[in-house]
C-alpha cells in the first residue's frame, strides 16, 4: 500500500507539479461551498431522505442505519433459491439488488443512480412481457418512469437542498419489485405443487 501510494504521488506532483498539489487544498477547502459536496440532505437514498425528514434529530443517523439494514436483509431474503441467470425471476432480483443499493449506499448523488436505469428497463421488460401481478403495478411503473424524468424537479430539489425526497420514487421502485418478486415466487411454489 505504501509503494503504490508513493508511486501515485510521485507521478501526481509530476503532472501537476508542486503548485498544482496545493492548488488540490484550496480545492479541498472550498468543497463546503457546494452543494453536492457531503451533504446528506442532497443525497436521493435513505440517509438524505431521513436527513430532510429528522435534520434535527440526532437518532436520525441510527434510524437510517436501521431502515438501510432492514433494506438489505429484505433484499436479501429475496435472493434465496436458486440463482438462474435464464429465469425471469432473475432479472427482478438483480434489478432489486441496484436499487437497494441505492438507497442504502452512504454517498449516493444524481449521478450515482445511473445503474436504476438498468432496473427499470428490467422492470419494464417484466411488466410487457405480461409478468405484472396486476394492471396497478404496471400504472405504478409508468408513474415512477415519469416521476423519474422530470424535468425540472431534480433541479428544484438540489438548489433548495431536498433532494433526499428524490430518495421516495426509488423506494417504490424497491416496493414494486419485491412485490413482483414475492408473487413470481408463490407463482413458482403453486406450479411446483400442482405438478406433484
Amino acid at each position: 500500500f505504501a509503494i503504490s501510494g508513493g508511486v501515485l504521488f510521485v507521478v501526481s506532483v509530476a503532472m501537476v507539479g508542486v503548485a498544482g498539489a496545493f492548488d488540490l487544498l484550496s480545492v479541498l477547502r472550498s468543497m463546503g461551498d457546494y452543494s453536492f459536496i457531503i451533504y446528506p440532505r442532497n443525497m436521493p437514498n435513505v440517509r438524505g431522505l431521513f436527513a430532510v425528514i429528522l435534520h434535527p434529530v440526532v437518532l436520525a443517523g441510527t434510524i437510517t442505519i436501521v431502515i438501510s439494514l432492514g433494506l438489505y436483509a429484505l433484499c436479501f431474503c429475496l435472493w434465496r433459491g436458486k440463482g438462474d441467470a435464464a429465469d425471469a425471476a432473475f432479472d427482478l432480483k438483480f434489478a432489486l439488488a441496484i436499487v437497494a443499493t441505492a438507497l442504502i449506499g452512504f454517498h449516493v448523488y444524481v449521478h450515482d443512480l445511473f445503474p436504476v436505469a438498468l432496473s427499470l428497463i428490467l422492470l419494464f421488460r417484466h411488466i410487457e412481457s405480461g409478468g405484472a401481478a396486476h394492471t396497478a403495478s404496471a400504472s405504478l411503473f409508468y408513474f415512477l418512469l415519469l416521476t423519474f424524468f422530470v424535468p425540472v424537479l431534480p433541479r428544484y430539489l438540489i438548489e433548495a437542498k431536498f433532494l433526499g425526497w428524490g430518495a421516495l420514487p426509488i423506494l417504490a421502485l424497491f416496493a414494486l419489485l419485491v412485490a413482483e418478486i414475492i408473487r413470481d415466487q408463490q407463482k413458482e411454489t403453486v406450479r411446483i405443487t400442482g405438478a406433484r
